[in-house]
């Protein structure tokens, strides 16, 4: 059986890290630490974090190449750079949050091009698919053109769902208050002067009630990412079920922890 570590936490800038029972080996993707885990001698005791020399940039290397779809080359990088194995290597680049760019952004609020896209990449599958469902009776291969365009179609319109949803709450969800627990810089993108960077916020909500830790992934510019420094407070905009979290635009500090 499979578990984690509960609230397993970096030795080097303390943000919490989550590692099942057959991980060797985590990366912190915050201050882009390479981490070994050491076992417990009783399954009574926590586990422990100790820090491996690889150095930083080396690891932003290996974050860099998981964003731009280079996941078997991350692998490898890593392996060498840690001195493991392959097959550890893998558990550990497939442990870091960001190891999908689809999954790292599955949140992103989107704009009026986004609908765009989303609208071509829909027609892309339904499209070839109507098509092939007009044959299909005559011709029985066709059926399986149907089914992978209405597969790709369902597919696309779950995720446009996904970031649909938290464009509503960026624009109209509850208000509160964040204050930057971590950020961390996944890509800079020279060409649009911009940054895709993972932030973990702690939201205390204006109307009342517990305050809570959300991680969320944002585009943002240069002065928006020096607002974002860890420590700051901003206002922020979630959802009921606490799993969304977006800075107010335009954004502004209202206070520093």
């Amino acid at each position: 059986m499979r578990s984690q570590l509960s609230m397993a936490r970096c030795p080097n800038c303390g943000a919490p890290l989550s590692v099942d029972e057959v991980r060797c080996s985590v990366i912190c993707i915050f201050c882009n630490a390479s981490l070994r885990v050491e076992r417990p001698a009783t399954a009574t005791e926590g586990a422990a974090l100790a820090a491996v020399p690889v150095p930083a940039d080396e690891i932003e290397r290996v974050k860099q190449m998981l964003v731009d779809g280079r996941r078997e080359e991350a692998i490898d990088h890593y392996a060498r750079i840690a001195s493991v194995s392959r097959a550890e290597a893998e558990k550990a680049v497939e442990g870091v949050y960001l190891s999908a760019y689809w999954t790292l952004t599955r949140h992103v609020p989107i704009n009026a091009f986004g609908f765009l896209l989303y609208g071509v990449l829909v027609s892309l599958g339904a499209g070839p698919a109507a098509w092939a469902a007009t044959r299909a009776a005559e011709e029985p291969g066709f059926f399986v053109l149907v089914g992978l365009g209405g597969l790709f179609a369902l597919y696309q319109l779950y995720r446009f769902g996904q970031h649909l949803r938290s464009t509503w709450v960026a624009n109209f969800g509850a208000r509160g208050r964040g204050r930057v627990v971590r950020r961390a810089v996944v890509r800079e993108i020279p060409e649009r002067q911009a940054y895709l960077i993972v932030v973990a916020f702690e939201v205390v909500p204006e109307a009342g009630g517990p305050a809570f830790v959300d991680q969320e992934t944002l585009f943002v510019g240069a002065a928006s990412l020096e607002k974002l420094a860890p420590g700051n407070i901003v206002p922020v905009r979630f959802d009921g079920a606490r799993e969304r979290v977006f800075p107010i635009t335009p954004m502004r500090v209202i206070g520093v922890a």
